[in-house]
C-alpha cells in the first residue's frame, strides 16, 4: 500500500516538474526526486518481504534502511543534487549538485538489490511460485530498465529531460506484472 502512494506522489510530483512554471520548475524536479526515493526503497522491501504476511527483513535492516531512506529525501531538497536549473527554448536542464552521487548509490542500489532479490527468488523457488516470480521479474525489469535509461541516465549523463513526461508509464509493466503473478497464482 506504502509504495502505491509513493509512487502516486512521485508520478504527481512528475507531472508538475512538466507544467510548472519556470519559477517553481526546481521545486517540483526536487520534489520528483524526494518521491523517487521512497517509491525505490519501499519497492526492494515489498519484493523482499512478498509473499510473507510477516517481517522477513531484521528490524535493524529495516531501521538502515528507513534512516537512509530519510537522509537521502533530505538531501533532494537540497540543491546538492540539483543546485539549478537552465531553460533553453522551453526545454528545462536541472545543474547537477555535488551530492548527485549519493542520489544515485541510493536509486541504483535499491533497485539493483531490489532486482537481485526477484531474480534470486525466482532461480530459487518452484512451480507456482516459480510462474509468479516470473511475471513479477519481467514486469519490473522492463520498468526499472526504462525509468532508469530514460529519466535517470539521460538527465545526469547527456542532459537530456524530453522523456522525463514519460516516466510514470514506465510504471505500468511494474504493475501490469505484479498484479497478473498475485491474481493469477494465488
Amino acid at each position: 500500500f506504502l509504495i502505491c502512494i509513493a509512487t502516486v506522489l512521485w508520478s504527481a510530483a512528475r507531472y508538475m516538474s512538466v507544467v510548472a512554471d519556470p519559477a517553481q520548475v526546481l521545486f517540483w524536479i526536487r520534489m520528483d526526486l524526494f518521491f523517487s526515493i521512497p517509491h525505490t526503497t519501499l519497492f526492494l522491501i515489498f519484493v523482499r518481504q512478498f509473499p510473507e504476511q510477516h517481517l522477513v527483513l531484521k528490524r535493524e535492516t529495516l531501521a538502515w534502511l528507513m534512516g537512509a531512506m530519510a537522509f537521502t529525501m533530505i538531501l533532494t531538497l537540497s540543491p546538492f543534487i540539483f543546485s539549478n536549473v537552465t531553460i533553453k527554448q522551453e526545454m528545462v536542464t536541472p545543474e547537477i549538485g555535488i551530492l548527485m552521487p549519493i542520489f544515485l548509490l541510493a536509486i541504483l542500489g535499491t533497485v539493483s538489490m531490489g532486482v537481485a532479490s526477484v531474480i534470486y527468488k525466482y532461480r530459487t523457488s518452484k512451480t507456482v511460485e516459480r510462474r509468479r516470480w516470473r511475471y513479477m521479474l519481467f514486469g519490473i525489469s522492463l520498468s526499472y530498465l526504462g525509468l532508469i535509461t530514460s529519466n535517470l541516465l539521460l538527465v545526469v549523463i547527456w542532459r537530456n529531460t524530453s522523456f522525463i513526461p514519460f516516466g510514470p508509464l514506465f510504471m505500468f509493466p511494474m504493475i501490469v506484472g505484479a498484479s497478473y503473478a498475485i491474481l493469477r497464482f494465488k
